[in-house]
């Protein structure tokens, strides 16, 4: 498998999204994946550290650098990308990437963001686990 490519015009919410407004520390795009890093600003996440891997959520609007935007935290969102049914999808080693967990590579943390609900809906359940893949 590879990683999940979200079709920005298609990233929307769901009635059951539940998002928070946040504060970009750089420029985000739709369906990419977030941590809150100590400036209290949301950057892109990868899963090359403890730090950079704890996810918070998935940017729902794009901005800029110190510009405001809207992440999803917990629901279910249409990613704009096909998924599969039953898959654990995990933060990925791009930064702002999500991928299925059988993609970890050994020593990368595992974050996982949720789980394939349909072909195209992801059920958020973010659980930054802090534990390198063996």
């Amino acid at each position: 498998m590879a990683e999940v490519a979200p079709v920005a015009a298609n990233v929307r919410e769901t009635s059951t999204t539940q998002t928070q407004r946040v504060q970009y520390g750089e420029i985000v795009t739709h369906g990419e994946v977030v941590y809150l890093k100590s400036d209290s600003k949301y950057w892109l996440a990868d899963n090359s550290t403890t730090t950079l891997a704890a996810a918070k959520g998935i940017s729902m609007t794009p901005n800029v650098a110190d510009g405001y935007g809207s992440i999803a935290v917990s629901g279910d969102i249409e990613l704009g990308a096909t998924l599969a049914i039953g898959t654990i999808y995990t933060v990925g080693s791009t930064a702002g990437a999500i991928h299925p967990e059988a993609d970890l590579l050994t020593t990368e943390i595992v974050t996982v963001i949720g789980y394939g609900k349909t072909a195209a809906i992801l059920t958020l359940d973010i659980n930054a686990t802090g534990i390198a893949h063996a």
